[in-house]
């Protein structure tokens, strides 16, 4: 299961909304990203995996077995110069901002006690609110 939290600004109500548990995917022989979310992941694992090139001649459990080593899962951090959110392969650290490439960037499940970066003033909440379950 994966939950939505929602980290507001209380000084401007600027607001972050962020899934606990990333954006997981599965690349293809290209490299393109297919993205899946619980509870459906078969429906994307298998049919992408099946064209991939070590699907070939094997079982669908040895399809699913090898496919685990293109199985990534993307996070989003924010970035704290121009406040836009970007994904990025969650196993990078603090990750440099796809739009402005400033480094000042926190994994946006980690924005709890950090400065607001729309009005500098106020501080998100150190647990964010509930938005929802999937």
């Amino acid at each position: 299961m994966s939950a939505l939290f929602i980290y507001s600004c209380p000084a401007c109500s600027f607001s972050v909304e962020v899934w606990d548990d990333g954006h997981p995917f599965i690349a293809d022989d290209a490299g393109k990203r297919h993205y899946f979310y619980h509870p459906c992941e078969l429906d994307t694992v298998l049919p992408v995996a099946s064209k991939c090139s070590f699907a070939s001649g094997r079982t669908e459990q040895e399809i699913l077995a090898l496919a685990a080593q293109r199985i990534g899962n993307e996070a989003e951090f924010l970035c704290f110069s121009c406040g836009k959110l970007s994904r990025e392969d969650s196993q990078e650290t603090a990750p440099p901002c796809r739009i402005c490439e400033s480094t000042d960037t926190a994994w946006a499940m980690e924005l709890g006690g950090k400065f607001c970066p729309k009005c500098k003033r106020g501080q998100f909440p150190e647990k964010p609110e509930f938005g929802a379950i999937s």
